[in-house]
């Protein structure tokens, strides 16, 4: 059920390169690659005080060609929707999910709704919400979404025509830092180019009446990288805005339901984890409710499944991002004012679960388990492994074992599910082919000391 008629609109236009797998998962990939969206091997970075540009290339440090895309959503999710359709689902366009129905028991098994002038009424065995923002179950049933002050951030963007290619990296996403805020550059295929800017909503507001549009104005100006990239071109659209986009629900799922992509939580858009964290769940959540009803999966060990595993993707993202904006901070600017992780945005078990899928390294172990402190150790430590991997992207020098090193870094960063034995959770792991299903597994026998 779609609250309206596709295509429509949605921001959210930069892939990452884990897209291609989940599309080969469900036989949308050759679409995909057929549609003429623009292919996205990698980004330009320009992030911290008097910093150079840097270029990260999917795959350059494994020496092998990678990439995502960047993409029209209206048209990308259209393409989404028809695929289900074709595949055997029904579809109801312009239809609003009223009221979601509960048993004695807590499970949800009912929902009404309406299409146009009609109501309805639907049973279900379980439901996924993808609601996005609105957050049907989190927002409007349970009362359990919590937002992130380290990222109270707001989000204004236009679109423009006329933007020059992104240098040394072939359709890349630009991402440069400015004492005001940060700024995203993404080309599209139908030549025009989104342009947002992602300021501190201190940093906006400070006191008096700041219009988006002239709070978006000031910090393109005060870049130095896509001011360049803008010099010829000419505004395509009214700015748009969005704030209060950081958060995340207590539980991911529950009794007859799971929540996907931003129904359940959202971080922020610097490292395009949001259409990642969407197509993952979106994904994973289909594979526990179809082992569950064809299979004669436990219900309860599918839901540990998807809440483990999604959230340790989420909490990944949100320990790197976290690091990421220490990391590069302009001292002197509200926007980097250093806002880190609390207790309410992430528990200690989970951000110490993070940091070890994140960081491999036995010297930094010891150091997290010595720290009075688990939320400032995690990012400290996550920060200068980012500014490592920085360094080496930019060396000239020949980067030997350290490529290894930095490629599982930021692959941790981007991990898709528990797909090996080893990342096995409560003994399943998520199988994609010949089709995607839940799998139980016996642990891997240790080796003999």
């Amino acid at each position: 059920m779609e609250r309206v008629r596709f295509p429509r609109y949605h921001i959210g236009e930069s892939l990452l390169p884990s897209v291609l797998t989940i599309l080969e998962a469900i036989g949308l990939r050759e679409t995909i690659e057929n549609h003429g969206f623009v292919k996205k091997y990698g980004g330009l970075f320009r992030w911290g005080p008097d910093s150079n540009p840097w270029k990260l290339a999917f795959g350059e440090l494994e020496g092998r060609q990678n990439y995502a895309f960047q993409v029209i959503r209206s048209e990308f999710d259209d393409l989404l929707l028809r695929h289900a359709a074709a595949s055997g689902v029904r579809v109801l366009e312009e239809t609003v999910v009223r009221d979601v129905e509960f048993s004695a028991d807590g499970r949800a098994h009912g929902a009404t709704y309406r299409t146009g002038d009609r109501e309805g009424h639907i049973t279900f065995d379980f439901l996924i919400d993808a609601s996005g923002r609105y957050g049907l179950m989190a927002n409007h049933h349970l009362n359990s979404r919590i937002f992130h002050p380290a990222f109270d951030n707001i989000a204004v963007w236009r679109y423009w025509r006329g933007g020059k290619p992104t240098p040394r990296v072939q359709g890349g996403i630009i991402t440069e830092a400015t004492p005001l805020g940060w700024i995203w550059y993404i080309p599209l295929h139908d030549l025009t180019t989104s342009v947002g800017a992602v300021m501190s909503r201190r940093t906006t507001l400070m006191g008096r009446a700041v219009e988006p549009e002239a709070a978006y104005e000031a910090v393109i100006a005060s870049s130095r990288v896509v001011s360049n990239q803008l010099e010829h071109a000419t505004i395509a659209s009214d700015v748009r805005v969005e704030r209060d986009y950081s958060y995340h629900a207590d539980s991911f799922a529950g009794p007859g339901y799971f929540m996907a992509g931003d129904a359940a939580c959202f971080i922020d858009p610097v490292l395009s984890s949001g259409v990642h964290l969407a197509t993952m769940s979106g994904l994973m959540a289909g594979a526990c409710i179809q082992s569950v009803l064809l299979d004669g999966f436990d219900e309860l060990d599918a839901r540990r499944f998807y809440e483990h595993s999604y959230r340790t993707a989420f909490h990944r993202f949100l320990a790197f991002l976290s690091a990421f904006y220490d990391q590069n901070r302009h001292v002197h600017s509200y926007f980097w004012e250093r806002r880190g992780l609390t207790e309410r945005d992430c528990s200690v078990d989970a951000l110490r679960h993070a940091f070890v899928r994140l960081v491999t390294g036995t010297q930094d172990f010891i150091e997290l388990t010595r720290s009075a402190s688990t939320h400032s150790a995690v990012e400290s430590l996550v920060s200068a492994r980012i500014a490592e991997n920085i360094e080496l992207r930019n060396s000239n020098v020949d980067p030997g074992p350290e490529a290894e090193r930095s490629h599982r870094f930021v692959s941790s960063v981007e991990g898709l599910f528990p797909c090996e034995i080893d990342e096995a959770v409560n003994g399943a792991v998520l199988e994609l082919f010949p089709r995607v299903r839940l799998r139980a597994v016996s642990p891997r026998p240790q080796a003999a000391k």
